[in-house]
């Protein structure tokens, strides 16, 4: 035995020996640079699912689990650009989907003022407001119901774009935000907050008094949208625009007025990429821009943040005064399904919604309010060792608690629960490729899905 054990022991020396004459020297005066990895430069995940893009940054990889649903539901699936089913009606392919019950029910909300502004599109700018959670962030039925409604009403501009990826989180993929400059990030659900936290869940505090952002715009073909007027918005002082500056254009010609914590910026021409340089003489914390255009129509803003729950907006304390900037005509919210993977009582849900409902009601007592439930997902379980899927259940139960509300308070609902199929529907959207491996977020293809619907259901309720 102590002969092998001598030999045992030469080979691994003689083997390591090997490797130390591979392995670079260490070089005091010139150190080896090893590549930097931020959480602004996700890492794609290739997976099998044609629709997927799976996204991860630098700090969330160090917790990824096979089954952490957390961490999953805060680093969601993120749908590419893809076909669209037809926003014809014909919803045959989907015998599950509940198109009967594809309505809103306005529970004795009066809504004529609402269905005035959209009558009178042509001559005016109608604003919808939509908060939510991972399935707004990442955009996906939005980009289609906000396409929808400006390709039927007019289109007054993309409306709020936010510096998600700047944050080091995934952002949609019809504008970009970039900069030269560094920040101090925070982002909703990551706390505690290092700079002041603001409505959109976004918060950028620039380290130096000047500072740059580039934005960037497209649709879901590819094609650039116009804008002419900016509406940076934050908390402070808002900081002097220097230069605004085209690549098409070069150097534009700009007015900028302050408006309170936000600036209003317009330009001399229209512009679907800008590069802005700002100079702030105080602390500014940067939550977003809204891009518009000079023309009439519809203007559809989007927040979400991945993990948000009802009460995650209320702790903010600003969100409802803080919208009121954007005049919103018609506020979506559409949340529950991360309260659906926690423990919570229906009373405490039924709270949190009144404290955010509430919120948004008292700060824009013009703006109408439309509940929306989450459809059936899926959470990961072990069986013996291996990983499988159960319909998570707290999901229908607290879609009747919003439903109750709703009609408890006067407030209209949207059941999405129902229209997607309802009970044990998720499966049929495995099937049909309509949710990703995730089994909670949808695919390219099923949040187009639920764009349409969602724009057939809002098309009905302003019509009447």
């Amino acid at each position: 035995m102590k002969i092998y054990l001598t030999i045992l022991t030469a080979l691994l020396g003689a083997l390591t020996a090997a490797r130390a004459q591979d392995r670079p020297t260490a070089n005091t005066t010139e150190p080896v640079e090893m590549p930097a990895v931020t959480a602004a430069e996700p890492v794609e995940i290739p997976d099998t699912a044609v629709n997927d893009v799976y996204i991860r940054t630098a700090e969330s990889a160090d917790t990824l689990t096979d089954d952490n649903d957390e961490w999953v539901r805060r680093n969601p699936t993120i749908p590419e650009w893809g076909s669209a089913p037809p926003a014809d009606g014909d919803y045959g392919r989907y015998p599950f989907l509940r198109v009967k019950d594809n309505s809103i029910d306005t529970n004795g909300a009066d809504w004529s003022r609402l269905r005035d502004m959209f009558s009178h599109a042509d001559d005016t700018v109608v604003t919808i407001l939509h908060i939510g959670d991972s399935h707004i962030q990442a955009e996906g039925a939005t980009t289609r119901t906000r396409s929808l409604l400006q390709d039927f009403y007019g289109s007054a501009g993309r409306g709020l774009i936010i510096p998600f990826r700047l944050a080091g989180t995934n952002q949609p993929v019809d504008y970009s935000i970039t900069s030269g400059a560094g920040f101090v990030t925070s982002t909703l659900m990551r706390q505690p907050w290092t700079s002041e936290m603001g409505f959109t869940g976004v918060s950028l505090q620039p380290l130096k008094d000047v500072y740059d952002f580039t934005i960037a715009t497209k649709d879901a073909n590819g094609v650039e949208q116009d804008f002419d007027r900016i509406l940076l918005m934050g908390s402070g002082k808002p900081p002097r625009l220097v230069e605004a500056e085209s690549q098409d254009l070069g150097y534009i010609q700009f007015t900028a007025d302050e408006a309170g914590d936000n600036l209003q910026i317009y330009l001399a021409e229209p512009v679907t990429s800008v590069r802005l340089v700002f100079e702030t003489s105080g602390k500014y914390n940067i939550f977003g821009f809204s891009l518009e255009n000079s023309m009439m129509g519809v203007e559809y803003h989007a927040i979400g943040n991945n993990g948000a729950r009802y009460d995650s907006y209320t702790g903010v304390g600003t969100v409802g005064a803080q919208i009121r900037a954007l005049a919103p005509d018609l506020v979506i919210i559409s949340m529950g399904a991360n309260e659906a993977f926690g423990a919570i009582s229906d009373e405490t849900f039924y709270n949190n919604i009144d404290r955010l409902v509430n919120e948004v009601r008292d700060n824009n007592p013009e703006a109408a309010i439309l509940l929306v439930t989450p459809a059936e997902c899926q959470r990961s379980v072990r069986i013996k060792r291996r990983r499988s899927y159960r319909v998570n259940t707290n999901v229908e139960r607290l879609r009747d608690v919003i439903l109750r509300y709703g009609a408890e308070n006067g407030v209209a609902t949207y059941d999405w629960y129902e229209v997607a199929g309802g009970k044990g529907s998720s499966n049929a959207w495995v099937s049909e490729n309509l949710l990703s491996r995730d089994r909670i977020h949808c695919t390219w293809t099923g949040y187009q899905l639920q764009g349409n619907l969602l724009y057939d259901a809002l098309i009905k309720a302003v019509g009447e």
